[in-house]
């Protein structure tokens, strides 16, 4: 028989289930409402995220951001705005102009991004903004209006770019960059390293004063460019490809410390094209620059079986030179190649330049102001005729010192059979400036060839 004493521990014991009932199924009730809200907050950041990414921020919004870049100098043509995820802020189908009433956008765009990198903003506690350019198209002008160059020459279209750049305190990187630009298919990367920060800080810019334009600093720098750009451009305006060839660069840039910048650049051109209207069947270009010095480490034309290759560096610390240069080609190849006058020369001495011509040619090292004062090489041709002069082969090695063009040794075959004349020329030395020629020579001559 159990006893009195046994009742309030029973009751406690019943009234402890009903409690712990009530607070299992009150809690089962409100992490339902918990997920509920969830699951609806989700659905709404979700649908909210898909509204801003397929139509975009409403129009009031957009001329928000509108006004405020073209406070900043930054004039602005767009379709929409958008939010997307991986891009951040978008503004779809953008034109950039270069002023508020220039008629022509300086650059169209695909889609324009902004976007924050999340790893520097949560390691670094940093906000890493890049910048995205998708299928865009530049269209700018070289020099100024007096510029001689000729107009079309000047022009520059930028095509298909693809662009990424990324902003911090240690300088602007190139992630990635591909354009066709002249013909030409360019992809690179590199860095622009910030100079450091002074120990001393500067004088505080007075907060009237704008920050400095991009857009307007790249015109100025357009409009100012060099004449050696220009003739650069308009020589590769003369160049035509059977296939866009391609062009990969890499540079890390020091404002502060220009002596220690490094660019490469590899072109390659392996379907061919046309040079002055000279077909070639391949190109091939190496260049770097470091230490203050230009390596052209590789430089062939191909064309049959033949070919003109060249390497060399110059330093532009101490101003020394050295070139090597080969040349398989026949001769009216390679003189369409050459510089205007170079052909006009060539061509008063030699009516019918087509013939083979094997030339190797070595310049330097030396000053760069008397590099062509100084150079050795070789040169052979044949079927050949030379101020009306038929040598039908000939081989000489040569070598210019100073004001003195030495022949070391040269055979030459002057006319065919039945009577050709066979000259053999050692120890020759011609002074340009007293135009005094002499050397041993020996053979047979036949002076109905002269």
């Amino acid at each position: 028989m159990k006893s009195k004493k046994d009742k309030p521990q029973r009751t406690a014991r019943s009234i402890g289930r009903r409690l712990a009932v009530w607070t299992w199924a009150a809690s089962r009730h409100s992490l339902s409402w918990l997920l509920r809200l969830f699951f609806i907050l989700l659905f709404l950041i979700i649908v909210t995220l898909s509204y801003l990414h397929l139509v975009g921020l409403p129009a009031y919004f957009t001329d928000i951001f509108l006004d405020r870049m073209a406070s900043q100098g930054y004039f602005l043509q767009i379709e929409r705005l958008t939010l997307e995820i991986d891009r951040g802020l978008v503004a779809r189908n953008a034109r950039v102009f270069l002023s508020e009433t220039a008629p022509e956008p300086f650059l169209e765009a695909e889609a324009l991004a902004v976007a924050v990198n999340p790893l520097h903003a949560i390691r670094d506690r940093q906000l890493t903004p890049v910048l995205i350019i998708a299928n865009g198209t530049l269209r700018a002008h070289l020099g100024n209006s007096d510029s001689k160059a000729r107009e079309g020459s000047r022009a520059l279209q930028m095509d298909h770019i693809h662009f990424r750049l990324s902003a911090a305190d240690t300088g602007f990187t190139l992630r990635e960059f591909s354009a066709e630009l002249l013909g030409i298919q360019f992809r690179g990367r590199g860095t622009l390293y910030a100079a450091p920060k002074p120990a001393v800080p500067a004088e505080p810019v007075e907060p009237d004063a704008p920050p400095a334009n991009p857009l307007h600093m790249a015109q100025e720098a357009l409009q100012n460019s060099p004449d050696w750009l220009l003739r650069v451009v308009e020589q590769i305006n003369l160049l035509s490809f059977k296939q866009p060839p391609t062009a990969d660069f890499a540079f890390a840039a020091y404002p502060a410390h220009p002596e220690a910048n490094e660019i490469t650049l590899q072109f390659s051109a392996r379907d061919g094209g046309q040079i002055r209207g000279v077909n070639f069947s391949r190109g091939e270009l190496n260049l770097t620059w470091k230490n203050q010095q230009l390596d052209l480490s590789n430089l062939q034309i191909y064309k049959d079986a033949g070919f003109l290759g060249a390497a060399g560096q110059i330093n532009l610390t101490n101003q020394v030179v050295a070139l090597e240069l080969r040349n398989t080609l026949p001769l009216n190849m390679f003189l369409d190649l050459m510089p205007l006058d170079i052909q006009s020369k060539a061509r008063q001495i030699v009516a019918d330049a087509h013939f083979p011509l094997q030339l190797e040619v070595n310049i330097g090292p030396a000053p760069l102001a008397s590099a062509a004062e100084h150079l050795r090489g070789r040169l052979a041709f044949s079927k050949a005729l030379i101020r009306d002069v038929p040598i039908d082969d000939l081989s000489i090695s040569f070598e210019r010192n100073g004001p003195d063009i030495l022949v070391h040794n040269a055979v030459a075959q002057l006319g065919s059979e039945p009577y050709p004349s066979h000259m053999k020329i050692r120890n020759g030395r011609y002074n340009i400036p007293e135009r005094r020629y002499e050397a041993h020579c020996s053979g047979t001559l036949n002076p109905h060839v002269l």
